[in-house]
């Protein structure tokens, strides 16, 4: 972080400390402590770190944080421990998936479950993933089912989920059939997709006669396993905003062309993209209207802070001011909001952060 940012955020915080927030409008942050600190901990010999981008050194920051924000009475901490059940898990992943992960895991030949190999795995990696996809799904629940007028929340947790598409679409809109073939659907240190769990989740339990849920993904790469696994599908409308990679990706691609029943909004952004360009993109995609259109009972928002211009992950060029200003965007189009966190890796996710919780903190 430059000398300019860090000052400006020491100031941006000296300023939001004085700033009282309602109880109502107290965002509520659900951390996984020991899936953060633990995830990706131990890092086989020969494999360097900065391969591994998803490092609890990426996520603690965040954490420290969230407990700042918490000490200034603007957020709630809910801590979170419980692993999502073998049925949660099932919803969106195949039994053949999880055979595989398992076998791959305990072959020892090699630490990846992807081709890729930016999915590290070991012994402790399932139970992490099932922690993060029980954490999700008790937030999602939490958000969804809270009576106060405007629910809103941030799930902190490790390992990120939004790569993985290895569930029954996946299977039978791409003929996967070769189990084997399971490596090109949890790429990117995806094992289990968090927030296809919590949806899955919230429709299994009728929590609700007419279940329509929004998906927006600001993560730089594309959404593609969040895509898979909703595509098509009448009740689930998913975004996502995202670096033009469409030879990235081995099934669906981002492209703008892509889309079933008008379940599916892809955002390609231009390398170099920043601020102006990206609400340019989304003016012209006509986001906000399309989402009041489907009107959603409940909204997630993918969260991944490697679009930022000190991200080297990808080449997108945002400010953290960016992501406070894109939740301003989505939440008068759904009181029932829950971000969840997947990429970012620069010490800029930080600012980012606050950024967010602070919009997410206003009536």
């Amino acid at each position: 972080m430059d000398e300019r940012s860090s000052n400006g955020a020491a100031v941006g915080r000296h300023k939001r400390k004085r700033r009282k927030v309602a109880a109502s409008t107290r965002p509520t942050i659900f951390i996984d402590y020991e899936a953060c600190s633990s995830h990706n901990s131990d890092v086989p010999n020969g494999i360097s770190n900065e391969h591994i981008l998803d490092l609890p050194s990426r996520v603690l920051p965040l954490i420290t944080k969230a407990e700042e924000l918490e000490q200034a009475g603007r957020v709630r901490i809910m801590r979170c421990k419980r692993p999502a059940s073998e049925e949660e898990i099932l919803r969106c992943a195949t039994p053949a998936y999880i055979r595989y992960a398992n076998t791959r895991i305990q072959s020892k030949h090699t630490p990846y479950l992807d081709y890729d190999e930016t999915t590290l795995a070991n012994s402790d990696s399932l139970n992490w993933a099932y922690r993060a996809a029980g954490a999700t799904i008790d937030a999602a629940r939490a958000v969804h089912d809270s009576n106060e007028p405007k629910s809103r929340g941030f799930v902190l947790v490790r390992p990120p989920g939004h790569h993985n598409s290895c569930s029954s679409n996946l299977e039978e809109l791409f003929e996967v059939t070769d189990v084997a073939n399971h490596v090109w659907g949890c790429n990117g240190g995806c094992l289990v997709n968090n927030i296809a769990c919590a949806v899955r989740a919230l429709q299994a339990e009728n929590r609700s006669n007419c279940m329509r849920i929004c998906i927006v993904d600001l993560d730089a790469h594309f959404g593609d396993g969040t895509a898979i696994q909703f595509f098509g599908e009448d009740d689930v409308f998913t975004v996502s905003i995202h670096q033009n990679q469409t030879n990235l990706f081995p099934f669906l691609t981002g492209s703008v062309e892509e889309n079933s029943n008008n379940s599916l909004l892809n955002i390609p952004l231009n390398e170099a993209s920043g601020d102006r360009q990206v609400m340019l993109a989304l003016e012209k995609a006509r986001l906000v209207q399309k989402i009041r259109a489907f009107e959603p009972e409940m909204m997630f928002v993918a969260f991944g802070f490697d679009a930022l211009e000190s991200d080297k992950s990808s080449r997108l060029e945002f400010t953290p001011k960016l992501y406070g200003q894109l939740i301003r965007m989505l939440l008068p189009l759904c009181d029932k909001l829950l971000c969840v966190l997947e990429g970012g890796y620069s010490s800029s996710s930080v600012d980012a952060f606050e950024e967010v919780m602070e919009a997410l903190s206003e009536g």
